[in-house]
Parts: C-alpha cells; sequence; structure tokens
C-alpha cells in the first residue's frame, strides 16, 4: 500500500479554496516519485531514458487531462499559480516537462513514526 502525508495546515492554504485546485495539488503529490527512478520516453521513432528524482513527475498535458478529468487550460492557470506560490518548479522543452514539487521532503518526509514496530508488545 503507497500513501502520501496531508499536513492539517493546507485547509489555510491557496490552493484548499478552489476544489480544482486542490485536486490538481493532491494529483501533483501523488503522481511524484517517492524515490529515483528512470523513465523511458518515445522520442520520434526512438526511445530516451530521463532520471526523474524524488518529488518530481513527468508531466503531459493530454494524459493529465485525461486522468483529472478536467480542462487543459485549467491544469495550466492552476500550475502557474502553483510555481508562482513556489509550490512547484517546472521545467519544459519541446519533448516533455518535469514538475518538481518544491519542499517535496517537508511534505513527504521520512520520520521515526513513518513505519511501524516489527514487534509491538
Amino acid at each position: 500500500m503507497s500513501f502520501i502525508k496531508i499536513d492539517r495546515e493546507i485547509l489555510d492554504s491557496y490552493c484548499f479554496a478552489n476544489p480544482n485546485h486542490l485536486k490538481i495539488w493532491l494529483w501533483l503529490l501523488i503522481k511524484a516519485n517517492y524515490k529515483d527512478a528512470f523513465a523511458p520516453l518515445k522520442i520520434g521513432k526512438g526511445f530516451s531514458t530521463i532520471e526523474i528524482k524524488r518529488g518530481q513527475l513527468l508531466f503531459g498535458r493530454f494524459k493529465a487531462e485525461e486522468e483529472l478529468g478536467l480542462d487543459g487550460s485549467l491544469i495550466y492557470r492552476a500550475l502557474k499559480k502553483f510555481e508562482e506560490l513556489d509550490q512547484i518548479n517546472i521545467e519544459a522543452n519541446n519533448l516533455y516537462s518535469i514538475i518538481t514539487i518544491c519542499k517535496y521532503v517537508s511534505y513527504q518526509g521520512y520520520d521515526i513514526y513513518d513505519e511501524q514496530p516489527m514487534n509491538s508488545k
């Protein structure tokens, strides 16, 4: 089972006031890599491999529209607002975009409460 942490401070955040922005923010947190990994990417007739670090995700507009059930322009405006608020960083080129969740470790960091003890008495 996989999970994400959500801090109660989200209740006071910008995105909580807008249901679509909240949906997009939670989707970003869920889609972000929890560990470094490599992803295959089809480029023209071939493939390339790119590294996606912890707290990053490979972003595609059409896939986001499909998974979120939202209009692409709404998603774009939300991402720009998140970027303006320093919640994310978008690295885009003509082939793909990588979104980095700023402060990912503070959102999804490891602490002593992450794992249940092996032998609880």
